[in-house]
């Protein structure tokens, strides 16, 4: 965040394809998701590709995704999802514990 805020960091922005990029984030995270006996569910079938900073969208989910899995119960789940809008995507991650 304080390098956002120096302006001194600069997006690295290039066309991704978006579903392995989110099975990857799956896959980091698997013993951990497993521990728990949370299912990870993810929903990008009609986002196929955005043009981002790879590096920083996998940066942000990663945060996300490991802080569902800490406040989350036992066999529950989480829901990443990718929704396309006008001139934007919007990415929504679910869980179903307390809130913060």
């Amino acid at each position: 965040l304080s390098k956002i805020e120096s302006e001194q960091y600069r997006l690295s922005l290039e066309e991704v394809e978006l579903a392995p990029l989110l099975v990857d984030l799956k896959t980091t995270f698997e013993k951990a998701l497993q521990a728990k006996k949370i299912q990870l569910k993810l929903h990008c079938e009609t986002v196929k590709f955005i043009y981002c900073d790879a590096g920083a969208i996998r940066q942000v989910l990663n945060n996300l995704i490991d802080n569902a899995i800490k406040y989350s119960q036992e066999n529950s789940f989480i829901e990443v999802e990718a929704i396309s809008q006008k001139s934007a995507i919007l990415f929504a991650v679910k869980d179903q514990g307390p809130g913060i």
